[in-house]
């Protein structure tokens, strides 16, 4: 993803084109919205706001995640120094681009594939109470007891379990699991796979479905189970 305006874009544009897909905004709150919908690899961030917005942002994008942030700046080196604290893990200047941005590139992408292949497996394993994902293997456990999940269904329980209690919408829900934008009645098609995975919850237990709540005319959200009572 790259954070910029139309001052350094072609720069940037001409050193990744041949690299890999990217996504260009212009916003900050677009960002950071595409951030809560979408993974990627890398976030460039071309210093084109004041010094206070651009820490403010590295902020925010630290506090979703430990992605790789490269600021392309024109401050001084006390500010430069100061994105490092903030969090970014490469500061450029706009001359360097051509020359370092790559090289960059590959280094902390390289570094980071490297950092995920290491993790122990347990931070590939969602624990909810008696519910359990394995991300890696994409498979799903109730009790111990094995759920056979289409790709979408796993997708939106494991969405949704992820963040407890958080509600997503329809179109949310709809463009993070089946990668498009919304068409055709989305509403329904969520319905109906919902529908499908609480069905094969309660064959396990019943009303262990519950776990998926539905927020009327809105969306969905997870509620873990040993909260369910108190």
């Amino acid at each position: 993803m790259i954070i910029e305006d139309d001052r350094t874009k072609n720069k940037i544009m001409d050193c990744l084109k041949e690299f890999a897909k990217i996504c260009c905004t212009s916003s900050r709150q677009d960002a950071l919205f595409q951030l809560t919908m979408f993974s990627y690899h890398l976030i460039i961030v071309a210093d084109n706001e004041t010094f206070e917005i651009t820490c403010q942002l590295i902020k925010a994008i630290r506090k979703m995640n430990e992605i790789p942030i490269i600021i392309i700046g024109r401050g001084n080196r006390n500010e430069r120094a100061m994105y490092i604290k903030r969090g970014a893990d490469i500061v450029l200047t706009e001359d360097s681009i051509c020359d370092e941005l790559m090289l960059h590139i590959y280094s902390l992408i390289r570094r980071r594939i490297f950092w995920n292949a290491n993790k122990s497996n347990e931070n590939n394993i969602l624990q909810s109470g008696p519910l359990q994902l394995h991300y890696i293997f994409r498979k799903v456990f109730w009790n111990k007891q094995e759920l056979f999940l289409t790709k979408h269904e796993f997708d939106l329980l494991y969405l949704l379990a992820s963040t407890p209690y958080r509600v997503y919408t329809f179109e949310q829900i709809y463009e993070i699991v089946w990668k498009e934008q919304c068409h055709g009645d989305i509403n329904n098609i969520i319905w109906c796979l919902v529908r499908r995975i609480r069905k094969k919850l309660n064959k396990i237990e019943p009303r262990a479905g519950d776990i998926i709540k539905n927020a009327r005319n809105i969306g969905y959200s997870f509620e873990p189970i040993e909260d369910k009572n108190t």
